[in-house]
């Protein structure tokens, strides 16, 4: 994927090893999640944005079923996503289709840092 989107797959692993030790259930004393430590409650406003993006194209119930999930997942809510999951389980083969779709996208628009840097300086005043 780093590849399909202009990074490096050696600087994504590097943040993976540096951040969970290659674990995808790590989380930290401050309630950072998963390989990239990501912390939800500081993030909640990116995770949404790109929930925004992510889902647009998708049916409404699969959208739903992933974003219901996600947030869930990412609020620390363990009973939270055992109810939401045969929602998103039954639209895992859409939400499949849909993520390869959505890579050959990110690959397909260029170099990523470069538009990055576009956007941030876009933003600078």
């Amino acid at each position: 994927m780093g590849q399909q989107v202009g990074l490096d797959p050696l600087l994504i692993l590097a943040v993976m090893a540096i951040e969970s030790r290659f674990n995808p259930i790590a989380e930290s004393v401050m309630g950072a999640k998963g390989l990239m430590q990501v912390i939800p409650k500081l993030h909640r406003d990116k995770l949404e944005a790109f929930l925004g993006r992510y889902c647009a194209g998708l049916a409404p119930a699969a959208a739903d079923a992933l974003c219901t999930f996600w947030r869930r997942w990412n609020d620390g809510e363990a009973a939270g996503c055992a109810t939401a999951w045969p929602a998103l389980r039954a639209a895992l083969p859409e939400l499949a289709e849909h993520a390869v779709v959505w890579a050959r996208d990110l690959a397909d628009s260029g170099e990523m840092a470069a538009q990055l840097v576009e956007f941030a300086g876009n933003r600078v005043e």
